[in-house]
């Protein structure tokens, strides 16, 4: 049993040392505006009849252009002047602004602002808690057909 803590702990170790600067701040950057779109999410709302593209459910990570669409979308949408939306639309200009990786296009249906804050709170969540690795389904598939291409 303590063999098996042992090695436990040893890998939970191992895993906190791997992880970077860069995914330690992202993952900050997530939880704080994490923490906005619940705080603010009625603002946000609005009136309701905003559509925005929102990828598949299953189509989270890197799907990141069309989320990064539509928070500007949101943004243009919103009362201006309000200091914690602001904050909120800065936080994730800041959390772009660090995501480094190649973005993918992963299309979706438009719905409406409340599916869109869904989908953007996963999206958030999946960042704080497992970086920015994994690959949407969709993304993984249009590379294969690509690849299959050339």
């Amino acid at each position: 049993m303590k063999k098996q803590l042992c090695f436990t702990l040893l890998a939970f170790c191992a895993y906190q040392a791997n992880m970077t600067s860069t995914d330690i701040a992202l993952r900050r950057l997530a939880s704080e505006a994490l923490i906005m779109l619940q705080t603010h999410q009625t603002l946000l709302l609005g009136n309701g009849t905003l559509k925005i593209s929102t990828p598949h459910q299953n189509d989270n990570l890197l799907c990141i252009e069309e989320i990064f669409q539509g928070i500007g979308t949101l943004k243009n949408h919103t009362t201006k002047g309000h200091l914690g939306t602001e904050a909120f639309f800065h936080g994730l200009s800041s959390l772009r602004d660090h995501i480094s990786i190649e973005e993918k296009k992963c299309r979706g249906p438009r719905r409406n602002v409340g599916d869109f804050l869904k989908h953007l709170q996963i999206f958030l969540q999946q960042i704080k808690t497992d970086g920015i690795g994994r690959k949407c389904d969709s993304c993984k598939a249009a590379e294969t057909e690509e690849a299959e291409k050339a």
